[in-house]
């Protein structure tokens, strides 16, 4: 099955999504997420530094996050937390946390989810007419179904495995989807929060071992030096005033590289970089900084699935 088929079959498998949230879609601080990839944009990078085998876009993640946690929860509140989780994420992603020098929370653009919620009158309404603190919302990483620190496995992670494998690692399949929907279910974890794991053992280890392969690509030198080298040109491009930072939280990534494209004429050193993102064969740096590791130990049948082994 072609991936990018597998990856619509994925999304049916999730299920319709709820009534109450298809208004919700309609806003415009969603839709940008349309055009902002999960992969960081690398798509548009060398194709001899990546192969990618879907398009799948921050919409994307964010929707079938929401359905997953509505899936094991059937709480709005929840299930709305995970709809707006990445409704901070400028063009280019995670990109922009390395352009900040931060490697290993890579959190470092989230500090605009307040304000991009609480500036869009439509979404507050919204809200209001389904008695939903606007808090809940804004404040998701208090919501351990939505999001929790590692190695814990949440709604984001487990979406992010599955879509990741999908389109990039290429190490999943209808069934292996199919399965591991099937397998997620809440416990009370250690310490005491509602946590998703899985009721199957051999699911969750096909996991850990998928979420492996995933973290070696983050942490490749690879993916660190095309992720710098597009910072760098981001960077380029703001000491240029080709746009402001504030633009990549309006504008999707096409957006973006139209305004690239148009001119790094102007400029030698930004036609370089350019140049180098687009054609690249080879990592012209030998050493990297520590980059965010992306570990899971979730839980089976309430038990950590490893007692003592970072996975």
């Amino acid at each position: 099955m072609d991936n990018q088929v597998l990856y619509e079959r994925y999304k049916e498998l999730l299920g319709s999504v709820p009534e109450f949230l298809k208004k919700y879609l309609e806003l415009d601080i969603l839709k940008r997420l349309t055009d902002v990839s999960i992969f960081c944009g690398m798509e548009y990078g060398s194709k001899n530094m990546y192969d990618f085998h879907a398009y799948i876009s921050r919409f994307d993640h964010s929707l079938n996050t929401a359905l997953i946690t509505w899936k094991l929860t059937h709480d709005k509140k929840s299930t709305l937390a995970s709809l707006f989780h990445d409704v901070a994420s400028p063009a280019f992603s995670h990109v922009i946390d390395f352009m900040n020098k931060d490697y290993i929370v890579q959190e470092s653009t989230e500090e605009k989810t307040e304000s991009i919620i609480i500036n869009s009158k439509e979404l507050i309404d919204m809200l209001l007419s389904d008695n939903i603190d606007i808090e809940d919302v804004i404040d998701y990483k208090k919501n351990s179904v939505v999001d929790s620190k590692r190695p814990h496995l949440c709604a984001d992670r487990i979406e992010g495995i599955i879509s990741v494998s999908i389109g990039w690692t290429n190490l999943m399949n209808e069934y292996l989807v199919s399965e591991i929907l099937d397998s997620l279910v809440l416990f009370e974890n250690e310490e005491g929060e509602m946590e998703i794991g899985f009721n199957n053992r051999e699911v969750a280890e096909k996991v850990v071992e998928i979420n492996r392969e995933y973290n070696k690509r983050t942490n490749s030198i690879n993916d660190y030096y095309m992720m710098n080298l597009m910072g760098k040109i981001i960077n380029r491009c703001l000491s240029l005033n080709l746009f402001t930072m504030d633009d990549l939280y309006r504008f999707g990534e096409h957006e973006v590289i139209d305004i690239i494209e148009d001119n790094k004429s102007l400029d030698v050193y930004l036609e370089d970089l350019w140049l180098e993102f687009k054609t690249t064969r080879e990592v012209r740096i030998t050493a990297m900084e520590p980059v965010k590791d992306k570990c899971i130990n979730p839980l089976v049948l309430g038990y950590r699935l490893f007692q003592s082994i970072k996975s």
